[in-house]
Parts: structure tokens; sequence; C-alpha cells
């Protein structure tokens, strides 16, 4: 039998919910939390594997791989390779569910996939499907790396800008330095700069020369660049790691083809996001309920509608006094925009694979996120079992679940539950947690790890010994199948 979610449920409110919601996200500039990096994430973004790893020419079983840390880099680069604008409505994130060996990737963006997104995905899995199963050709990589740098152009256009401003604003003062490392960095950073000069640019040529940059040098080193403002050169260093992410995806496109078994496979899909939000009630009965007031919060909060309550309510966390006022407070949370038709990324892949509810026992428990993850969808992701690539500690006053029709009845209690404890924490965090955070970065300036890129094999005994592992373990997974009738 099919059930709804909507907001008309037993211990659920949606105008109380948006309404505390968006007071959080006025406070301290919605930093509600410290920032959070997933146990997943931990290994650090600058950690490269050695080049005898357990899968190489060690002689060591090719099962001790970890595929699970591949997985976990593909449906990231995947998303960072889909946000290829800024800008909050472009963040993009990536499920897995695999089924009888057979992964499917759902993919969703806070704004909807465009046409040129669709189209991107539509190439990318046709390329990568042709990968699988032989030696890869330089025509394939060819094409691969096109594909994925003409998805990211915009970005990569926009980083060329700001770093050719970062490097005018902060000359480099490293070659007198008695480091060898400090020095060669130094001599990277001007040959890219003359790259970047070259007019028009080459960016494929700019994207290389950056990942070469970083894969040599930690982002703390750059700090060194003018180590009496330090701000100068980690400005710089976070551009370059931006800068090199088109490459970091196709290296991590090209290990997973050659390493995750399935892969042969796979099939990559999209939300819809018109298809998760209602523009009607799911029921006649359901009355239209007005939005909360300020006072409204106040007094469900067990506070005086006051300057002094208001005060102590608002706290930043500064040293300085509050200036929150009543008066203030009400003038900017009546300025607050609806939050309807802003259902985030992660929310409406775990929304569609609730939908689908067979596939719940076959997901992958990751969420593969463009940017570290806001505070709510952080909660929610880890409410229903999913990790992701951490947390910034940010509320966002246009966050909230659509009515939903199409669930069974245990994923409809899930999502129940889980926003009423959502609900329960934001209250206990508007009303208690007022422990002074320092604001966080919302993008995962050089989270893009390059753990898991290196590049494939040129030992073509090596390639065949990995083909032959994946399609024995696939024959494998076929003779232990269950027969669908």
């Amino acid at each position: 039998m099919s059930h709804s979610f909507h907001w008309g449920l037993d211990g659920l409110n949606k105008s109380r919910f948006e309404a505390y919601t968006k007071i959080l996200s006025l406070r301290n500039g919605g930093q509600a939390d410290d920032a959070i990096t997933s146990d997943a994430c931990k290994a650090g973004p600058d950690m490269t594997e050695l080049p005898e790893d357990d899968d190489s020419i060690t002689g060591q079983p090719l099962t001790n791989f970890d595929d699970d840390k591949l997985k976990r880099a593909f449906l990231d680069r995947l998303s960072e390779i889909l946000s290829h604008t800024k800008g909050g409505y472009q963040v993009a994130a990536a499920l897995m569910t695999e089924n009888l060996g057979v992964p499917e990737v759902t993919v969703a963006k806070n704004s909807g996939l465009k046409q040129t997104d669709k189209d991107f995905i539509i190439a990318l899995e046709k390329i990568l499907g042709r990968m699988v199963g032989c030696p890869i050709s330089p025509r394939d990589t060819a094409e691969l790396w096109e594909l994925i740098l003409t998805q990211y152009t915009p970005r990569v256009k926009g980083y060329i800008l700001d770093l050719q401003k970062s490097l005018n604003q902060g000359r480099i003062h490293m070659k007198q330095s008695g480091s060898d490392i400090t020095r060669s960095l130094a001599v990277q950073i001007e040959a890219l700069s003359l790259v970047l000069n070259q007019v028009p640019h080459d960016l494929s040529k700019i994207v290389l020369e950056a990942y070469h940059i970083r894969a040599l040098h930690n982002i703390s080193i750059f700090e060194k660049i003018q180590p009496e403002k330090l701000s100068v050169g980690r400005q710089i260093g976070d551009l370059v790691y931006l800068l090199s992410r088109p490459h970091v995806a196709f290296l991590t496109f090209v290990r997973a083809i050659e390493r995750i078994e399935g892969f042969d496979k796979l099939r990559v899909r999209w939300v819809e996001f018109t298809s998760l939000v209602k523009k009607a009630p799911l029921t006649k009965k359901q009355p239209v309920v007005p939005s909360w007031t300020v006072g409204q919060v106040f007094k469900s909060l067990g506070l005086k509608f006051n300057d002094a309550e208001t005060s102590v309510l608002m706290n930043s966390g500064k040293d300085e006094p509050s200036k929150w006022t009543r008066d203030k407070l009400v003038n900017r949370f009546s300025k607050l925009k609806a939050t309807e038709n802003n259902v985030h990324a992660e929310v409406q892949l775990v929304l569609d694979l609730s939908k689908r509810d067979a596939q719940l026992d076959h997901a992958f428990k990751y969420v593969g996120c463009s940017k570290r993850s806001c505070l709510l969808c952080y909660r929610f992701l880890s409410m229903v079992g999913f990790a992701c690539r951490g947390c910034h500690g940010k509320v966002y006053e246009l966050w909230t679940i659509p009515e939903l029709d199409g669930l069974c009845e245990g994923s409809l209690e899930l999502i129940s539950e889980v926003v009423k404890k959502l609900q329960s924490q934001v209250a206990k965090s508007l009303r208690h947690d007022t422990k002074p955070r320092p604001h966080v970065k919302e993008s995962t300036i050089g989270g893009s790890s390059i753990a898991t890129v290196i590049p494939h094999t040129e030992d073509q005994h090596l390639a065949t010994l990995i083909r032959n592992h994946l399609q024995t373990n696939r024959e494998h997974s076929m003779l232990r199948a269950p027969i669908i009738r």
C-alpha cells in the first residue's frame, strides 16, 4: 500500500520547524555547529597511496583493495564535476545502489539538473561503459578528459581569474628560502603563472599544471609564500587545488573503471526535482497552515518576547554585547524567503530512494557531494544511515522536506521520525546551544582527495590480472544470485 508524507502527520509542524530553522540561520550567520569531517574522509585531502599498494605489484591479494574508499571518491568527484558553476543552487550529490552486482548511481542538484547536465551524464555513462573490461585506449581517455573538462569549464575559468588576482597581490618570495621544497614550489607557481597569462587560455594545460603542483605539495607549504601573511599563500594554494579538480576526477573515474567490480554494467540516472515537490496538499482535508511569527517561536521556546530575551537568544558568540533587538529580529525574519522548492540535493536522493523501497537494502551507505553538507542535511543523512564527506556546520533558512507520495509504510515512518528528531534538535540548538563558533568555509577546499587517483597502470600483466579478477568475481556473483522469475 502506498503512503504519503505530509506535514499534517502526528508530531509534525511545518510552520514551527521552518520558523525555528530561519531564526537559527540568522544567528551568527547560520554557523550553528562546528565543522565536521566524516570518518570516511579523515585520511585527509593530501594523503596519497604508496605506489606499492595492496593491489599493485607487491604480490598482495587484489581482494585487499579498499573499493569502498574508491566508491566514495567516485561519488564525490562526480558531484563536483556536476557542480560546474558557483552558487548554492548548483550543489550536486550522488548516491549508489548495488543490486545483483549491477551498480546504479543517482545524481541530484539543488536546483535540478539542466539539459546540459543530463547530456553530460548520458555521455559519461557511455564512455565509462566502453572503457570497462578491455585495455583502455588513448582515444577513450582523451574523450573522457575532454568531456570532464568541458563540463567543468565555467568553474575553471572562474578559478583562473581568481588565481591571477591572488598571484598579482602576493608575489612569490621563496626563491631565497633555505628549503628546497619552498624554492621548488616558487618555481612551479611562476611556471603556472606564465601559462595563466597566455591568451587564449589552454585550459587543459592549466589544469594539468595545477594538478602537478598539488600532487607534490601539501596545502600548508603554500603558507610560506608570504610568512608574514599566511592567508595570501593559503588562498593561492586553495585555488591551485580547485583548478586541479577536473584531473583528480578524471584519474578517479579511470581507477574506478579498472578496479570496482560491476562497473561494466554501471548506470547513471538523475532525480527529477519537480516530481518531488507538490504544489498542492496531498490530502484535501489538510488545511493550509499559516507561517509562524517570531512571537510564536518565542512562546514555543518558553521565552519572553522582549529585547533582553532576543539579545540572549540571538547571541552570536562574540565578545561585544549582542546588538539584536526584538524589532531587528522581526524585520530580518520577515525578509526571509519561503522554503518551497528548496529541497537540497542530498535530501532529494534519500527521498527518491525511499520511493524505490526495494533499493534501500542495496544502497551504498554514502552520499557523495560537491561540498560539505549543511548541518540539517548532515544530520538528516546520519539519521537515515548514510555518511557523507562532512559538514560545515551552517543552517540555511531555505531548507525543507517536500510532501511526497508513493512511499511504503517503513519509509514513511523513517522519514517522519527523522524530521521529528531534526525539529527537536533545532529547538534545542536555539534554546541552549550558544557556544561561540567561528565561521567555517562552506566549500571543501582541497577536499578532492587524491588518495585514490593513482593513474591507471601501464603494466599490461597487472592490468590483465585485475580484469581477470573482476571477471571471476562477476561470474561468481551471477552463480550466487537468486533466480528472478
